[in-house]
């Protein structure tokens, strides 16, 4: 039977037979087209995110909800590429990890508007099947990546 070594999620997840590794934490804000600059103005933009199943479409969905930012119509696109444009381009906003979106080469085309909200950081996890054999490359693995993945990130939740 094929099992994964590990798997990186975004957003809190337990299951009895796996082993979460925290890594980092993302801090969550709205996107916009560079001509928008107030966050009030987003009031009526479709809302641009993943399909069902994410967690940073969760929180964005969340977020709008309780600052009255209810959107008009969802967009569900499948590629960060594909929301990064189309949010560049004018047809909506979205809610992804600032991270994200300082390291786009959209990232002149775009405004970031941070979120006044304790919640706005998602943790991100690697998760391990606890019943599988060990594996020495996804040790490895693992130990890289809390070593190198993020390190600036994880402590701007304290903050």
């Amino acid at each position: 039977q094929d099992q994964i070594d590990v798997a990186i999620i975004g957003g809190k997840f337990v299951r009895p037979d796996m082993k979460g590794h925290h890594l980092f934490a993302e801090e969550m804000v709205m996107i916009s087209s560079s001509d928008i600059t107030i966050m009030d103005q987003l009031r009526s933009s479709p809302i641009i995110v993943f399909k069902q199943g994410c967690s940073y479409r969760d929180y964005a969905r969340r977020w709008m909800r309780i600052s009255g930012l209810a959107p008009n119509e969802i967009f569900e696109l499948g590629t960060l590429d594909g929301i990064l444009g189309c949010v560049a381009s004018g047809v909506g906003i979205s809610c992804l990890p600032r991270s994200v979106i300082e390291g786009s080469q959209y990232k002149d085309l775009l405004t970031i508007h941070s979120l006044d909200d304790p919640e706005r950081f998602i943790d991100t996890y690697a998760m391990q099947n606890v019943g599988s054999m060990q594996n020495g490359a996804a040790d490895e693995f693992l130990k890289f990546t809390k070593e190198n993945l993020h390190p600036n990130l994880t402590m701007a939740k304290q903050h």
